[in-house]
């Protein structure tokens, strides 16, 4: 459609521009016009124009004439000659030799495209207005002053006549802006150029040759060798270098010119040809805003602007797609020169040039069909989805060097159709296609999805579509999804023979049928072929499986019968909810009887929230029984369920063939679903468990938990009840896992928040800092006496926990609590500690040093990622938590336990006390420099004037023995040192240094009484002093 165009007869010539950079995406026309977007594209790939440096394109920016004098000579191919022409003088005034815009301005004037005024001047500097550029326009098509008319009415009126002005909105007297000069341009640049015929005073067209039939276009007089104009786009599937996101193109069907003699006489025609050299793609490749995508122009038409890169390779910088598509769902006939569906008919080109998929010929069912258009709106081939293999997956998960992909795969006929797959993909080996820009794999998530193009080297990234799923029609095996339907793979139009998979957000088997799913909302990608490839379940979809654990009987009255109707669950959610059994529910084979109380279930739900199934997952699997899930403890060995890496579990349990000993090992989902069963008088009392508290906690063994049922009659019935079970994922991994109170022999660490008070459930309760809960205290008799005297608040904790109850294993007080066990760091290497006195440990969980205490003398401690750190704070003494960071040379700590493999489960490190023999001594250096200071004053000078107490250093032999306020620290040195002492009075005030002197550093002690003597008492005892020496050993 023509916009409107407003022409006001005032010449008024202005306009302005700065110096420029090419940028493939410009951050600032995005939401400028479609028409404006391919514009600005195609002039940019043409070299005719650039954008600015700071990678925008100023579309509302207006031009000088100097700057569109440039654009003009560009657009006819004649930079060569304004190159030539620069350091000629011009003919106009205002234009000196050798400026920047000389020669385009030369250029200009001698291909009669501009002129100045009538004063001689150019006026380079002044804005160029619409009407302005629209006439330099028109005489780059060869018009000129012979049009009809006064300017520039005449040059305005011509443009408006051969569609130039369609898609701008302009006034013609106005300041013409970037944006519209690029619309006009390329316009223009599609144009027929013409010649003025004297004798007829017209303007004709031009021809290829004088007997030809096609017309010159400005593009093609201007830039042969810059563009390929194609007819049949090929998909863009060549990886080149994923370093520098390059792929390489081998373009398609083009139309070449073709000379043929014949009687001496030569004339041309376009025909079609494949291409034979390889074009470059990267991501500076813009395509056309009806192309949609890079990877989306296979069998389109149009052009591909190309340069030639400083590697003199041919870089593709813009597609512009001239084709466009239209959809059928009805099987297309082709009849000659037109292509009929369903009693309409469409103009095509004849029928020897037309191409029709293998699978669009052969009227494919269950189809939709694409018929492709050229620019004169003639049908020039025809697809069906069928003629299109590329397949679509969501990303499971990744790694450094390969991804999980699941989806659909395979033909629609196919039924053994692997659901997913592990592909290579690497970061510098795979691209993938993020709309506008290359993308690593390591840019990917889980629950991306892709589309494959070539496996393990090329993928575009895809987005999912949500919907809701309303109908499956079995005489055409479509799916109807957010009301579009859709072939699902499958042979058979059955429903249960449908093989599209279902899985639930985290990717996993989502265990539904597609009855499950009806009227719920789903989400999908879809194949290139337009058929499904996966499915994955909304929340709110019914059909999916649940977990929960059974707290109650039916009826609402907690009693047990084959006729209740009702059961109460503990949900994976954490509630307590009692359901209604649907009317069909089975009630002989289906529904728990009372042994079942505090089991593990799996169960479905109906549209009306009712249970449709329901199996009590009790662990008893066998190589005949199926969906009752698995075993990870087994009472018949009583052995513990180990955490291995902080992500396996292995139990102990009998062989499903044998009966023999068998370890099994699972990993858990990142999903996964756990429930801790306890109880509360006799009631069952579940809790939900995080996948990270279980693994941080370590080992353990399931307790046995007596809790009270129900029979038939109303009977209370005791059940103990003693378990770990277990279901997987398609994965392997356990996907849920309820086990009874985890009496676990792993130790736990934490800081005492309130100890031994009572509450409303607890005579004698515990707390923890950083943990909410209140734990019921447990007595321990080698903690005595039990609760009165054996923790305080701020202690630090070692502690067993079954369940809500906690049994203290070990305390350390805080302050000086640890001045009796920590040993001084004599080095610090990643994974090793070492220490220069063996220390004893408390706790060794490696085979040989079971007892308490029993491993002494340790100088070496190995560390890793699971040695928990807890810090005495040099200010307030009280513990807090760390980091292997925070042990250094000379720190001091503590390690309580070791775990079996060797490792420190627990550091602590003491910045608190001041331990004696802080030493830094070194025997590979000549010289060493140890200081003796405190952290907080050692002295009053008033009270050591009343106890006279002094400040003295010694030496004996190799060993220096300072001594300050009776605190000791000890050097040992070997060999023979020359000891120099260098003493400091420290002057403080409000905890800062405000003066120091330095005292004879000859003398080997220092009498602190006498400091009034050396000036430093202060009546008012306004400042307090401290003292430090400083000893230098030398050899």
């Amino acid at each position: 459609m023509k916009k409107k165009l407003v022409v006001l007869l005032a010449v008024v010539m202005m306009f302005a521009f700065s110096a420029s950079a090419y940028a493939a995406t410009f951050s600032d026309v995005s939401e400028r016009p479609v028409v404006e977007q391919d514009a600005i594209k195609k002039a940019v790939a043409l070299g005719i124009i650039e954008g600015y440096e700071d990678g925008t394109f100023g579309p509302d920016k207006t031009i000088t004439r100097a700057e569109f004098a440039k654009i003009a000579v560009t657009a006819a191919g004649a930079k060569d000659t304004a190159t030539m022409l620069e350091a000629n003088a011009s003919s106009f005034k205002d234009v000196k030799a050798n400026s920047w815009y000389t020669g385009w301005i030369n250029a200009s004037e001698s291909l009669g495209i501009f002129k100045g005024d009538t004063n001689g001047n150019f006026r380079p500097n002044d804005t160029i207005s619409n009407q302005e550029a629209i006439t330099v326009l028109m005489r780059l098509l060869g018009y000129n002053d012979n049009l009809t008319g006064s300017w520039p009415v005449n040059y305005v009126t011509k443009a408006n006549q051969i569609n130039i002005l369609d898609d701008v909105n302009i006034v013609a007297s106005a300041a013409a802006k970037r944006g519209d000069i690029t619309v006009m341009l390329s316009a223009t640049l599609d144009s027929d150029l013409v010649t003025y015929d004297k004798d007829t005073n017209e303007f004709v067209k031009k021809q290829t040759t004088k007997s030809g039939s096609d017309y010159i276009t400005l593009l093609a007089d201007s830039f042969e060798g810059s563009y390929l104009e194609v007819l049949s786009f090929t998909q863009i599937d060549q990886l080149r270098d994923v370093p520098a996101q390059t792929l390489n193109w081998n373009v398609g069907t083009v139309q070449r010119t073709v000379n043929t003699t014949v009687n001496g006489v030569t004339s041309s025609y376009t025909a079609p040809a494949n291409y034979n050299g390889t074009l470059i793609v990267d991501k500076d490749t813009a395509v056309s805003f009806n192309g949609e995508s890079l990877f989306d122009i296979e069998n389109h038409q149009g052009k591909v602007y190309y340069v030639k890169g400083t590697d003199d390779k041919l870089y593709a910088r813009f597609i512009e797609v001239e084709s466009y598509t239209q959809t059928v769902t009805d099987n297309p006939s082709q009849n000659g020169n037109r292509v009929t569906v369903n009693k309409t008919n469409y103009n095509a080109v004849d029928a020897d040039d037309q191409v029709w998929g293998s699978a669009a010929q052969a009227q494919t069912k269950n189809t939709n069909y694409t018929m492709y258009f050229n620019d004169d709106d003639q049908v020039y081939r025809v697809m069906s989805d069928q003629d299109f293999d590329e397949r679509t997956y969501y990303v499971k998960s990744l790694t450094s060097s390969s991804a999980r992909l699941v989806g659909s795969q395979g033909d629609i006929a196919a039924l053994d159709q692997s659901a997913a797959k592990t592909v290579n993909m690497s970061d510098a080996d795979t691209l993938i296609w993020d709309g506008d820009k290359f993308i690593a794999p390591s840019d990917l998530k889980a629950g991306d999805a892709v589309r494959e193009i070539v496996e393990g080297d090329l993928y575009v990234k895809v987005a999912d579509v949500s919907g809701t799923l309303t109908r499956y029609t079995s005489s055409n095996g479509k799916v109807t999804v957010g009301g579009k339907s859709y072939v699902v793979p499958g042979s058979a139009k059955a429903e249960n023979n449908i093989v599209v998979p279902f899985y639930d957000e985290d990717l996993e088997d989502a265990g539904v049928s597609l009855e499950d799913v009806y009227n719920n909302n789903v989400r999908y990608i879809l194949n290139k072929n337009n058929t499904v490839a996966a499915i994955i379940v909304d929340e709110t979809s019914t059909g999916t499986t649940l977990y929960g654990i059974i707290t109650d009987g039916g009826n609402n009255t907690g009693s047990w019968s084959k006729s209740m109707s009702s059961i109460t669950l503990f949900t994976q959610e954490g509630n307590n909810v009692t359901y209604d059994f649907e009317k069909s529910f089975s009630p002989s084979t289906d529904k728990p009887v009372p042994n079942d109380m505090g089991s593990l279930v799996a169960y479905k739900l109906n549209t009306n929230g009712e249970i449709k199934s329901f199996k009590v997952l009790n662990g008893s699997n066998t190589t005949t029984v199926t969906n009752r899930g698995y075993k990870l403890y087994d009472a018949t060995f009583d052995e513990e369920v180990e955490v291995k890496n902080n992500a396996y579990l292995v139990g102990t349990v009998a062989n499903l063939t044998n009966a023999s000993r068998e370890e099994v090992s699972r990993a858990l989902a990142s999903n996964v679903v756990i429930f801790e069963v306890g109880e509360d008088d006799g009631d069952v009392d579940p809790s939900l468990v995080t996948r990270s508290s279980l693994l941080s906690g370590g080992d353990f063994k399931p307790d046995s938990v007596n809790v009270n049922t129900i029979n038939e009659n109303g009977a209370q019935i005791p059940r103990s009840i003693q378990y770990a079970v277990y279901d997987t994922n398609t994965s392997g991994a356990i996907k849920v896992l309820a086990y009874t109170d985890a009496n676990t022999t792993n130790f736990h660490y934490g800081v005492i928040k309130s100890y031994n008070f009572r509450d409303y459930d607890n005579d004698h309760a515990i707390t923890l800092v950083g943990d909410e809960a209140t734990y019921e205290l447990e007595t321990n008799t080698t903690l005595a006496p039990a609760y009165t005297t054996a923790g305080r608040a701020d202690w630090f904790a070692i502690y067993t926990q079954s369940g809500d109850k906690i049994k203290l294993q070990q305390l350390y007080q805080n302050d000086h609590g640890l001045a009796d066990y920590a040993k001084q760091v004599t080095g610090v290497t990643d994974g090793l500690i070492t220490t220069g006195e063996g220390m004893t440990i408390w706790t060794d969980k490696r085979e040989g040093y079971t007892a308490v205490n029993s491993h002494t003398g340790v100088y070496n401690i190995m560390t890793d990622a699971q040695s928990i750190v807890y810090v005495i704070n040099a200010n307030t003494g009280d513990y807090e938590e760390g980091a292997l960071s925070d042990i250094s040379r000379n720190s001091y700590v503590y390690v309580p336990v070791i775990d079996k493999d060797g490792y420190a489960d627990i550091i602590l490190v003491d910045e608190y006390h001041r331990y004696s023999g802080n030493s830094d001594n070194n025997n590979n250096n000549n010289t060493t420099t140890s200081t003796v200071s405190a952290n907080r004053p050692i002295w009053f000078l008033n009270s050591l004037q009343q106890n006279g107490t002094a400040g003295t250093v010694s030496v004996s032999g190799t060993v220096v023995t300072i001594r300050l306020n009776s605190q000791v620290a000890d050097y040992t040195t070997s060999g023979n040192w020359d000891i120099n002492y260098h003493w400091m009075i420290n002057k403080v005030e409000d905890k800062k240094v405000v003066d120091t002197t330095s005292v004879d550093n000859k003398r080997a002690s220092l009498n602190v009484a006498s400091l009034t003597q050396d000036g430093f008492y202060d009546a008012n005892e306004k400042y307090t002093y401290t003292v430090s020496c400083e000893i230098e050993l030398t050899r």
